[in-house]
Formats: structure tokens, sequence, C-alpha cells
């Protein structure tokens, strides 16, 4: 196993610890890490919070830090970024301890509201623009005070279906049919794949920057902060 100097290390973990991280600014690195668990994140070396597998491969990363991995890619580069296999389909990982005990509340709910957004955006046929979602913690931020459902049974039928859909078509371009369609971006193909109950008691306080976003969510559930 190699070994590396204690700078060297300093450097690595600062570079992890971003929110989205670059993998092209560490995933040589991750080969060489000196210890990774079965509950233990291969990029960032933290405990998993959402944890995805990538695909047949089974390796799990954190939702983040696959979406950081993936926003860095084009689409005929993705590959695993431990075994460098292109086989992927995404999938939640129920067997590994996913409750991000080394994310901080921030992070948590910062990554938890763009996600649960993202999904909402998408069922609803809206573009999104995934470098426009910012968002914090804000402890002014009142929580609504009346009584309703948050999602509608429609919604979450249709979000369960979003998860157990392959949602990723490979013959088409072969046989020559939908030439129309547009391929799904890898983004919404791995959120589509985390179950929107993944996401429960991590939206209370959390806000967007841009207020034509946080409009946006208000209006698709005016409610989300009680999710």
């Amino acid at each position: 196993m190699a070994t590396h100097s204690h700078p060297e290390i300093t450097r690595l973990l600062k570079q992890i610890e971003e929110r989205y991280p670059d993998p092209k600014s560490h995933e040589e690195h991750i080969h060489d890490l000196d210890y990774i668990d079965n509950n233990t994140c291969a990029i960032c070396r933290r405990r998993f919070f959402l944890p995805m597998e990538f695909g047949p491969c089974k390796h799990t990363f954190c939702l983040g830090c696959l979406w950081g991995h993936l926003k860095s890619a084009v689409l005929a580069e993705i590959t695993c970024p431990l075994c460098r296999s292109d086989a992927y389909e995404f999938k939640y990982n129920t067997s590994v301890n996913g409750d991000g005990c080394e994310h901080t509340k921030e992070e948590k709910g910062a990554l938890s509201l763009i996600v649960f957004f993202a999904k909402l955006q998408n069922l609803d046929g809206g573009y999104i623009f995934y470098d426009d979602l910012d968002a914090v913690y804000d402890p002014d931020l009142a929580m609504p005070t009346e009584d309703g459902e948050i999602l509608s049974f429609e919604q979450l039928r249709a979000l369960d279906e979003e998860v157990e859909d392959s949602g990723w078509e490979t013959d088409n371009d072969a046989n020559g049919d939908d030439d129309d369609d547009e391929p799904v971006s890898p983004l919404t193909f791995l959120l589509n794949k985390l179950p929107i109950e993944q996401l429960r008691g991590q939206l209370g306080g959390m806000r967007f920057v841009k207020v034509v976003i946080q409009n946006r969510l208000e209006e698709l559930a005016p409610l989300y902060q009680k999710w």
C-alpha cells in the first residue's frame, strides 16, 4: 500500500471536502487510499450520505460525490471512479449505513434540497440548470404553519415509478428509433434513482440562493420544509 506525506494527505482532504468535489483533482489518489471500509465513500473518505451504487460493479459513493464526478465528465467518458467500468445503472444502496454522520447538517440539507427540487422540476417537465442550484441553511427562514399534504399521491407515485424505471435507453440509436428524443441527462438519471423518502427530515431551514429558483420550489411544494 502506498504511503503519503502529511502535506499530501492535508491537500487531499481539503479537496475532497468540497460540497461537489471535482474528481479530476483527486481521483488519481483513490486507488491509493490507505483504508476504506464498507461504509466509507472512496471519494470523500467520509461515512456515506445518500449512498448510490454506480452499476454492476457495485461500487458505492455518496450521491454528492458521484454528482461531482458526473458533472465533470462528458457522456461518452462516464466511468466508475474506482474500477473505470463504463456500465452504469445507478441504484440507491440500502445495504450500507447512509446516515452521513460525518457530513454537516448544512451539507446534507443543501444537497437534499437540490435533489428534492430537481426531482420535482423534472417530474413537472421543467428544465434544470444544475449550475444555478445553490442552496443554503437560513436560520431565519420561517417554517410553514399551515397543514396539508407536502407532496400529492400522484407526485409520490410518479416519483416511485421513476426510481423503478430503467430510465436509460441503449438500443434506440442502434435501431434508428426515436431520433427526436433527447438522451436523459446523467445527472437527472442519477437523481431519479434516489427514493425521495431518503430526503425526509433534511429540508427544514433550507432555501435556494436565487430567488427565482426558491419561488419555483415553493410553487412546486409550498410545504417542502416539512418533508
